[in-house]
């Protein structure tokens, strides 16, 4: 797995450089923490710089920094009441 996550890593900073705004990490658990220490050492610090991890404290204040309300699901302190229904995706 160690080898395809750097590969796949290789590929996104050649290919797709500066695409990436930022990623928000809500409530990850002990073993994404970990693998983030592995992961993190094959990314550039600009790249790096644009990840960060919310608790369960900091989500609300930090996310709707960013993203408007309406566009948040319940569980991640917004108003948008969908939920993903497989059989009309597959179907429709």
């Amino acid at each position: 797995p160690i080898s395809f996550i750097r590969e796949l890593i290789t590929i996104m900073m050649t290919h797709y450089p500066m695409r990436l705004g930022y990623v928000r990490i809500v409530n990850a658990g002990k073993g994404f923490n970990f693998m983030w220490k592995i992961i993190e050492n094959m990314l550039q610090d600009r790249t790096k710089n644009k990840v960060s991890f919310l608790s369960e404290k900091e989500m609300c204040r930090e996310l709707l920094k960013d993203i408007p309300e309406h566009s948040l699901p319940t569980n991640l302190c917004g108003t948008d009441q969908w939920k993903f229904d497989s059989d009309e995706y597959i179907h429709n």
